[in-house]
This record gives C-alpha cells, sequence and structure tokens, in this order.
C-alpha cells in the first residue's frame, strides 16, 4: 500500500510539473505575441517567400506580403508581380521612367532583417535621379544572380544605366562553388512550403526532428529562446575562436570559379552598354573580431581585390570606412547577422559618393 501510495504522489508530482511547464509557456508566448516585439528564428533558408524555378532552382514568389517579427522588430516583406522586393508604401511605384540602378547580391541586398524602405537600395532613390532595382534573392552565388540580372534586362534594358554586383566575403565564393555542379543532389531548391532545401530532401519529412522545427519556427517564445542561444554562440565564438572562411572557398576551385563569374558580368554590361561595378562587403568577423591569423583570415579579401584588379573591373570595399566605424552597430549581431539599419544607412552614404563621384579605377 505504501509502495501504491508512493508512485501516486510520483505521478502527482510529474502532472503538476507539466503543467506548471505547459502553463509558462502558454503565458510566455502569449506575452511574446502581444505585449513584447520579440524575434524570431528564421533565416534565409527557413523563409517562405520562395519559389521553384527551373534555371535558378528557386527564386522569389511573385505578389507576396507578409509581416514577421525579425531582430526584435516588425517586418514586411512585399514583392511585386515579377518577384522583386519593394517597400509596402501604398504610392511606391518601382518604375517612373528614370534611368535605373541594377542592385544585384543575395540577403545582404535584398535586405534581411530590416524592412525594404530602411534598405541602403531604397535610401539611395530617396537621394539620387534613378530608379534603384532590388534583385537581391538570399542565398544567390554569382552565377544565379547574373542569370536574373539578364531576364531583367532582356525586358527592361533601355533604362538600365549601372549595375552594381555586391560580393559578400563571407561565404560568396563557396556560393559559386556550390552551383558549379547544378544537376548533384545538394542544389538548393524551394520546396512546396516555400522554404529552401536542398535536391536530395525534397519530400515532406514527419519525423521529430520536423515537428521540433516547425513549432520553434511558429512559437514567438520559442523563437526568442533560439535567437538568444545563437548570440550566446556568436559572442562565445567571437572570445573563443578565431572565425576562418570554410577550406572550399579558399580551395583551388574558388577563385577560378568565381572569376568566372565576374567575367561573364563584366563581358554582360559591356555589350549592353551598361557600366558595371563590384561592391565588396566584409564579413563581420573582420570588422569586430581580432584574429590571431590575420592573412588566413583576411586571404579571401585579399583573393577578390586582386582578382578585381586583374580582370580591370571596378570596385567599392566597404572594409575600410567599416571598420572605422566598428565601434558603431553595423551589423545585427548574432550569428546569421546581416547589416542593420545604421549599417544601411551607412552603405547608403558610401554608394551615393561612389555614384556621384565616381572616377572608375579602369577605362570602361
Amino acid at each position: 500500500m505504501k509502495k501504491k501510495s508512493n508512485n501516486q504522489s510520483i505521478f502527482v508530482n510529474i502532472s503538476i510539473m507539466l503543467l506548471s511547464c505547459m502553463l509558462f509557456f502558454i503565458i510566455a508566448e502569449f506575452y511574446f505575441r502581444f505585449d513584447s516585439e520579440g524575434v524570431s528564428s528564421y533565416i534565409t533558408a527557413t523563409s517562405d517567400w520562395f519559389a521553384a524555378d527551373q534555371e535558378n532552382g528557386y527564386r522569389l514568389k511573385a505578389n507576396e506580403f507578409q509581416s514577421r517579427q525579425w531582430n526584435a522588430k516588425k517586418i514586411f516583406v512585399k514583392t511585386n508581380s515579377e518577384g522583386r522586393r519593394i517597400p509596402i508604401d501604398e504610392g511606391f511605384i518601382e518604375q517612373r521612367g528614370k534611368k535605373q540602378i541594377i542592385f544585384v547580391g543575395d540577403s545582404y541586398v535584398f535586405g534581411n532583417e530590416v524592412n525594404a524602405a530602411d534598405s541602403f537600395v531604397f535610401l539611395l532613390r530617396n537621394d539620387l535621379d534613378y530608379d534603384t532595382i532590388n534583385l537581391g534573392v538570399g542565398g544567390y552565388s554569382n552565377f544565379q544572380e547574373f542569370n536574373l540580372l539578364k531576364r531583367y534586362v532582356d525586358i527592361h534594358e533601355e533604362m538600365v544605366d549601372l549595375v552594381l554586383l555586391f560580393f559578400f566575403l563571407g561565404n560568396d565564393f563557396q556560393d559559386n562553388l556550390i552551383y558549379e555542379d547544378s544537376h548533384n543532389s545538394n542544389k538548393i531548391i524551394a520546396d512546396e512550403k516555400g522554404r529552401l532545401t536542398t535536391g536530395h530532401s525534397t519530400k515532406q519529412q514527419f519525423g521529430i526532428r520536423q515537428i521540433i522545427r516547425e513549432l520553434v519556427y511558429k512559437s514567438h517564445f520559442l523563437s526568442f529562446l533560439v535567437t538568444k542561444m545563437r548570440a550566446l554562440r556568436g559572442k562565445l565564438n567571437y572570445w573563443v575562436t578565431d572565425v576562418i572562411p570554410p577550406q572550399s572557398s579558399m580551395g583551388p576551385k574558388a577563385q577560378p570559379k568565381t572569376k568566372d563569374a565576374l567575367e561573364q558580368f563584366k563581358a554582360y554590361c559591356s555589350s549592353i552598354g551598361v557600366k558595371f561595378a563590384v561592391i565588396v562587403i566584409p564579413d563581420k568577423d573582420q570588422i569586430y573580431k581580432n584574429s590571431s591569423n590575420n592573412e588566413s583570415h583576411f586571404k579571401l579579401h585579399i583573393n577578390l581585390i586582386n582578382l578585381l584588379n586583374e580582370l580591370q573591373i571596378d570596385y567599392l570595399d566597404l572594409f575600410p570606412l567599416f571598420f572605422q566605424k566598428k565601434r558603431e552597430s553595423l551589423y545585427n549581431m548574432y550569428s546569421t547577422g546581416h547589416f542593420s539599419e545604421n549599417g544601411h544607412r551607412v552603405v547608403a552614404d558610401m554608394l551615393y559618393k561612389f555614384i556621384n563621384d565616381r572616377n572608375p579605377r579602369f577605362e570602361e
């Protein structure tokens, strides 16, 4: 009888503990949904605004409109009928009949974690007598970006005046390698939910891992916890380890593949009589982390600058001014952080000077 009573007591205690946890979760979820700005654990791959694309594997959905808590603020994502991100302003007109500057790149051009109106693409629009066009798609390699540029120019060639390709040192060398073999099982595509996945995982998975992932994506409270853990991991990396670029980015194939992509851009823009320049985006580790192995840490940067000089492609290197302004908040400081709103303003100022005071390094 005593043993039975003990078992009942254990069962009651476990039940109370589980109910307490459930109650705590419900209260926390209510708070983060209604009384707090909250944050979201979404990254490019888990965003659901992509559609399948035969040539590039995926693209942005057309006529998409959604909002989410992203980096502790409400962010809106809106695309037009051709699948380009635009501000949500009711009176916004992308094509006003002016000459155009085309911004080509990945999630840094798309504007992860900020509203489109606060990104450098559209901040510049307020100061320049140009229409600024956002061709940024998160996760794209330079080859996919080139394909997207050609599609756009086929329709709007007569208005294009300048093409700016944004090269992110953190992963673009590696992305160009991944895209090299577009027929392998690692090709990145959009699944039926509009998220990015590799070719060998196109079937929906229903395991416990997938259920937990879906719960985290949908829950504001769990998203908050995941984002805080990412931030802690990022800070530990900064204090404990030197962040070195993936070895594949510095391998024998990396530079030739990127060279091929840059040559394609240069030759194409020259053939249609359009000016072309590359904007070099530093990885935040270059700005904020004192590496004990600077030669390895900056090797990709040096390789890219040497490559641009070799190909005689004009460029703007953001690193010098970013390093000067390192005490300012230029990036959202967690492991997948992109430019902060302040970072976008700094980039917009640099681009404004680059475009207005343009003195190309090489003859065009």
